[in-house]
């Protein structure tokens, strides 16, 4: 399995990081960022809204900030001697792909503090089967995630209910369609992936109902990359699509590349030239695939390693 997501892609907001070790709420993040000392790999944040990799990250606070846990420390922190001596202070620079990160050069003396061990985000991969939904609750059919607590018993892994709680997928496929669907409780993950602008393809294997020559083979892949309007459905406008990329494999099936996450874009963009999709099973997404021997059904808890590129 060949990793693939930039490490921009695992950055969360500060406040998120700190609402997940029950430090604040959402409501009074910006009083807590307020009334203590936060630190970054040893550097003073000064920037509220910074984004952080909760996993890279040595994110330090100082142990009063634990006072109104009646004492206790949370089970997310341990308690250290930070270095934050003014001599040994690291230069202020911000290391964020976001410029986020805002540090300052004034520190504290060293003093009691506290490290945070936020608990790591879930990933997981699925190779998901025909009629089943993606959505939470359904009346008529089977959800994916039904799919995914049963896959998950299956291999033994014991998740607490508020992770699998916390669980989403990554985009949608259809009842009909298959194959691959990343699940992840990191909501800035979710969002990387999926928002267009980052030009991650999705690589689909597609069969048409109406074989082709070479010649109109030749003529889809160029009107595909070249780009076409998708006319509007119920659900969807009518909109323009290009550097769609086709590989034919036969008369009749062949390999669908496309960045955009336009409803129903695989299906309409053959409809537009008078075919017909009759199978679609997602392979890709950007170089993470299906590994081979993954059952419909079955899924894969990824660690982040197996998924960041380096």
């Amino acid at each position: 399995m060949m990793s693939f997501f930039e490490k921009e892609g695992f950055l969360e907001p500060l406040s998120k990081i700190l609402i997940s070790c029950g430090l604040c709420s959402e409501r009074s993040f910006s009083t807590f960022f307020k009334n203590h000392n936060i630190f970054a790999d040893n550097k003073l944040l000064t920037d509220k809204k910074c984004y952080l990799d909760r996993e890279a990250t040595k994110i330090v606070i100082e142990k009063k900030a634990f006072e109104n846990f009646g004492g206790e420390v949370a089970t997310d922190a341990q308690t250290v001697l930070a270095d934050t001596s003014r001599e040994n202070a690291p230069a202020a620079q911000v290391s964020s792909s976001r410029d986020a990160a805002s540090l300052s050069k004034d520190y504290p003396k060293s003093k009691d503090c506290t490290v945070l061990s936020p608990k790591s985000h879930l990933y997981i991969l699925m190779n998901k089967p025909k009629d089943c939904v993606c959505s939470r609750v359904s009346d008529k059919s089977q959800t994916v995630y039904e799919v995914l607590e049963l896959a998950l018993l299956k291999l033994g892994e014991k998740i607490p209910q508020e992770q699998l709680k916390s669980l989403s997928s990554l985009g949608r496929l259809d009842k009909d369609t298959t194959g691959l669907l990343l699940f992840s409780t990191n909501g800035s993950f979710n969002h990387f992936v999926t928002d267009e602008k980052n030009k991650i393809p999705k690589t689909y294997y597609v069969k048409l109902k109406k074989s082709l020559t070479k010649n109109q083979q030749m003529e889809y892949k160029k009107t595909l990359e070249d780009g076409i309007w998708l006319e509007a459905e119920k659900k969807a406008k009518k909109v323009f699509v290009k550097n769609q990329k086709v590989h034919w494999e036969s008369e009749n099936t062949c390999f669908f590349t496309i960045e955009q996450g336009i409803f129903h874009q695989v299906r309409r963009s053959f409809l537009t030239l008078g075919n017909e999709v009759v199978e679609l099973h997602r392979m890709k997404i950007g170089d993470l695939e299906i590994p081979t021997d993954l059952k419909f059904g079955n899924v894969k808890v990824l660690l982040k390693k197996d998924i960041v590129k380096e």
